[in-house]
């Protein structure tokens, strides 16, 4: 997934990057501003995972409501916003030369770098954060809640990486 974010990040920016005219350019930054939305909800994800970590008890368990919430506005975000960005910027790059591109690269290039540098962080952190999650499930006390996160990595968050995964097939 990691690698995937990376991909798309990189692609739609570059692509839209390489677009010079004045009609291309706020599509350069409302893409910038989806890619820093995009980080931020996955901060917003690791962050109610997190929570749910530290709430969790054993005569509770873990409670994954705010998780659950947060995955499904990332996936939101991804199908709503993300894929229509994915065509605009698909249809962009087909009207646009080699000398474009080159120029806005080089406007847009340290901005872009930045800001998939940042999603990769948190993606990092959120696996991390995935995986505490997962090891927890698997304590004893807390055995009555590993069917919930089970679901919630194989079906909730997979369904959100999903997301993801078919917009990097969208733009290959």
């Amino acid at each position: 997934m990691k690698k995937g974010l990376a991909l798309v990040g990189v692609w739609m920016l570059l692509c839209l990057a390489g677009c010079t005219s004045d009609p291309r350019e706020p599509s350069i930054t409302r893409t910038l501003d989806l890619l820093q939305q995009t980080t931020a909800k996955v901060a917003a994800l690791t962050s109610a995972i997190d929570s749910a970590i530290t709430k969790a008890s054993p005569e509770h368990g873990i409670v994954l409501k705010g998780a659950n919430a947060a995955c499904e506005q990332l996936k939101t975000l991804c199908q709503k916003q993300l894929q229509p960005a994915a065509l605009e910027i698909q249809q962009l790059q087909r009207t646009t030369s080699d000398e474009q591109k080159q120029e806005l690269n080089r406007k847009f290039r340290s901005q872009i770098e930045s800001d998939v540098t940042s999603l990769n962080e948190k993606y990092l952190a959120l696996h991390n954060k995935i995986a505490e999650l997962k090891k927890l499930s698997e304590d004893a006390a807390y055995a009555g809640s590993k069917e919930a996160v089970n679901t919630f990595i194989t079906r909730t968050f997979a369904e959100t990486l999903g997301e993801f995964n078919s917009l990097n097939r969208q733009l290959k």
